[in-house]
């Protein structure tokens, strides 16, 4: 994995810097990197060739770390979800379904309520979202939060047709699989648009997994791609708000009514992905359809994910390690004059809002999350209610943060300077944020976090669901799971 991350790197960097023929203007730049980025011939079938693959693979062909980092996903997913499941939003959807007379057919997870199988992925998706506490598919180009998008789809249908373990497992990796790919493809220039890559890309990956565990074939799988990308669609505006985490979850619902759809005998479109007027082509002014398919089989994106330690977006963690690191040296707040840190572009346009009034908008809010890092010595749940987010303490130093934005520096590091009363200066590097791909939360770490999210909800049970999880691939009937999770 290692050499694969490296690879890739060096030839971002390149494409960025190095490129033969950089003293051409500026649209010889661009035709070269787009012909890199797309081959003659990277666009035919593609949609196809995923299907093919994603119908043919066997879990016994799946290398062993990507089942481990499969089983790392739903123990992160199940725990943040549990936690998020009193959240003010989740009961107001919670609410919503209750109305409609559909069947008990799925749990709704840390709740009494089964609801049918659209509608718990929907609950159980948002609720999994709603803290900003989940996984994160980091490359380059793009963020997207998949396991939310993914898992709850493909255990509900899991449960209601009462399917192993083992085929989960090999769901989801085929799931999140998808759903990374088409992120990436659709490029840089997608997310900075405005575009919300998990509302975008998540339910296409959703699809897949569903399609996957219910056995459709390569022909009907591409018919569930096209289906999803048909209710693809979510913005960046929306984050600080109730209907960030709604996009997780309506991924998750539209990814099971694409494939159930498809199950059925819906049909979509030939080639969704990259006809003309397909999505690449219309979404994404930098697409790069060679990513759709590029080592397909060999590299499983999977294994480049990343686990946050902190309940934000993931692009504030490596300010708050630096943050919390100074917190621990019992740097004295009172005398702090101003901080600053060198971010990546992607920080502030993500991340940038000054003056949060709500705990959701804190989690958008790099500023504040610098401040309360280094006053409380972390960024967790309690960081972000909307009391913490308007203590006088608190935004008195939000007001002493400058972040400036710097493309040299990558979007998981940060170079932060804390000046202080008296001419003191502290400066600190953080090359890689902790939950990283590169700089890993350890199996230890994540059974803690999960812990921590699932024990108040869920009790003694808590530990029953982390052991079963462990050891998914054994499970004949993942009801059992399901009956864990309900309270």
């Amino acid at each position: 994995m290692e050499d694969q991350r490296t690879s890739r790197d060096e030839s971002e960097r390149a494409n960025r810097e190095n490129l033969p023929g950089a003293e051409e203007s500026p649209s010889l730049l661009v035709a070269r990197n787009s012909l890199l980025a797309n081959p003659p011939g990277a666009e035919e079938n593609a949609t196809d060739r995923m299907a093919g693959f994603f119908a043919r693979i066997s879990y016994d062909s799946f290398p062993p770390e990507a089942i481990h980092e499969a089983r790392r996903c739903i123990v992160d997913g199940l725990g943040v979800s549990l936690g998020g499941s009193d959240h003010p939003s989740t009961t107001i959807l919670l609410q919503y379904c209750r109305q409609i007379d559909g069947g008990r057919q799925a749990q709704v997870w840390g709740r009494p309520d089964r609801l049918p199988v659209e509608l718990a992925a929907l609950v159980n998706g948002h609720q999994e979202h709603v803290l900003d506490f989940d996984d994160t598919y980091m490359p380059p180009e793009t963020n997207l939060h998949t396991t939310a998008a993914v898992l709850p789809a493909v255990l509900a249908v899991a449960e209601t047709r009462r399917l192993t373990g083992k085929a989960v497992l090999r769901a989801f990796v085929l799931g999140f699989e998808a759903a990374a790919r088409l992120a990436s493809a659709l490029g840089k220039n997608h997310y900075s648009a405005g575009w919300h890559v998990t509302a975008t890309a998540g339910p296409v990956g959703a699809a897949v997994g569903v399609g996957a565990l219910i056995g459709l074939d390569s022909a009907r799988l591409r018919h569930a791609i096209g289906t999803a990308v048909t209710h693809s669609g979510g913005v960046t505006a929306m984050h600080g708000s109730m209907c960030k985490a709604y996009h997780a979850g309506k991924a998750a619902e539209l990814g099971v009514r694409s494939a159930l759809l498809v199950e059925l005998g819906f049909e979509s479109a030939p080639e969704p992905l990259t006809h003309p007027k397909g999505y690449l082509n219309v979404a994404a002014s930098d697409r790069a359809f060679s990513r759709l398919t590029d080592q397909l089989g060999s590299r499983y994106l999977i294994r480049e994910n990343g686990f946050k330690p902190y309940s934000s977006g993931v692009l504030t963690h490596a300010l708050i390690d630096a943050m919390a690191a100074l917190h621990r040296e019992g740097l004295p707040v009172e005398q702090v004059e101003k901080i600053e840190a060198a971010v990546n572009p992607f920080v502030l346009q993500a991340t940038g809002r000054k003056e949060p009034k709500t705990g959701l908008e804190g989690k958008f809010s790099a500023y504040h999350c610098a401040a309360v890092a280094l006053v409380d010595g972390t960024a967790r749940t309690a960081q972000f209610t909307d009391a913490r987010v308007n203590d006088p303490q608190v935004a008195a130093l939000r007001g002493k943060v400058i972040l400036q934005a710097d493309e040299a520096i990558r979007k998981d590091e940060c170079r932060a300077t804390v000046d202080l009363a008296g001419g003191g200066r502290r400066e600190l590097h953080i090359a890689h944020a902790g939950g990283t791909a590169e700089n890993p939360l350890s199996d230890a770490g994540l059974a803690e976090k999960f812990l921590d999210l699932a024990g108040p909800v869920i009790g003694d049970r808590a530990r029953r669901v982390l052991a079963l999880v462990w050891s998914l691939e054994s499970l004949e009937d993942v009801t059992d799971l399901a009956r864990l999770l309900a309270t």
